[in-house]
């Protein structure tokens, strides 16, 4: 069927809106990182505004944003205390970081809003271990809810609900609770025996996935695209901050305007592979050089080692997806 002009301009502004949101939800925790003065919070709590937004934004009314976004702070706050406080104990940080990955996405109805909550708890990883710099993540988190009603409700104008997004408000089944608990749990496992720089991203790229994938779509077409879309995403970044510093460096505040745009590309164009593209051009660059020093930054070992990282990660979405009670997601498919 044809799309009219007037219904492709509803789905333009629509996808816009959407994105808009979340770089608004970015910058305006950004501003509150400084006013507060939360150090240990860093990426947390700028990531949970952001991915936070991206489930909100859908969500009609502000008390159930409310409601949802304080559920989903209490969920993350905890994950990443629990990665915090074991950061010593390697045998508890396998084992309790992923049992509340299944809890979560047990208990959380949406399947985007548990994913959220999942990457920005093993975020965790990257910061600072201990009880209280564990507290002041947990506090920036929650500080991050105002970000999130104040970007869906200026932002947030236009709410009609896009097929794309739609379609992960189910909740995740026992099977697949139990293959993410499980990969979760190998792929940390994995992640302290090989040391890894990088070896978070093993557990983040699980997650990814699953954030991106319906129910009923396929994950090994998406694990394989993103086998070429993280190395892209990777080098395409530290070719934009190598020209930052060579010449204005006060170009990196363009960085969230391009995870806005990969978002865009996701609402507009239903474009996974782009969108992890831009998602990981913004979103390196922030993680490793805006938030450090730059001049102990190694960027060919950041690739190398985050796109193994990554495959690993890919590699045992595939494996559980094939080996792990394949029979009942078949059932599934077929049943429906």
């Amino acid at each position: 069927e044809k799309i009219g002009m007037k219904g492709l301009s509803t789905h333009f502004r629509r996808a816009m809106n959407h994105a808009l949101s979340l770089m608004a939800a970015a910058v305006i925790m950004a501003f509150f990182w400084c006013f507060f003065r939360l150090p240990d919070a860093n990426l947390l709590m700028v990531t949970f505004a952001f991915l936070a937004t991206s489930v909100l934004y859908d969500v009609d009314g502000w008390k159930d944003r409310l409601k949802l976004s304080l559920i989903m702070a209490l969920y993350a706050s905890t994950l990443q205390f629990l990665v915090g406080i074991c950061h010593q104990a390697k045998f508890l940080q396998v084992i309790l970081p992923a049992l509340f990955s299944f809890f979560t996405l047990r208990s959380l109805d949406n399947r985007c809003a548990a994913c959220a909550v999942i990457i920005v708890g093993y975020l965790g990883f990257f910061a600072p271990g201990g009880f209280m710099p564990s507290i002041d993540r947990a506090i920036g988190i929650f500080v991050g809810v105002i970000a999130i009603m104040l970007a869906t409700a200026l932002v947030g104008l236009v709410h009609l609900r896009h097929a794309y997004i739609s379609t992960f408000g189910k909740p995740f089944t026992l099977i697949e609770a139990w293959r993410i608990t499980l990969m979760l749990g190998f792929g940390t496992f994995i992640s302290n025996v090989l040391k890894l720089s990088q070896g978070p991203w093993i557990m983040l790229t699980i997650v990814f996935i699953y954030l991106a994938v319906n129910e009923t779509q396929d994950h090994v077409y998406f694990s394989k695209r993103r086998i070429f879309s993280v190395p892209l995403g990777l080098f395409l970044g530290a070719m934009y901050m190598s020209c930052l510093v060579y010449f204005n460096y006060q170009f990196i505040y363009l960085i969230p305007l391009l995870g806005a745009l990969g978002f865009f590309i996701l609402y507009y164009y239903d474009d996974y592979f782009f969108f992890t593209v831009m998602f990981m051009v913004a979103f390196s660059i922030y993680a490793d050089w805006a938030t450090g020093d730059m001049h102990q930054f190694h960027i060919r070992e950041m690739i190398l080692s985050r796109s193994l990282a990554t495959t690993i990660g890919i590699v045992l979405v595939l494996l559980f997806q094939t080996y792990f009670l394949p029979e009942a997601g078949q059932r599934k498919a077929d049943s429906a």
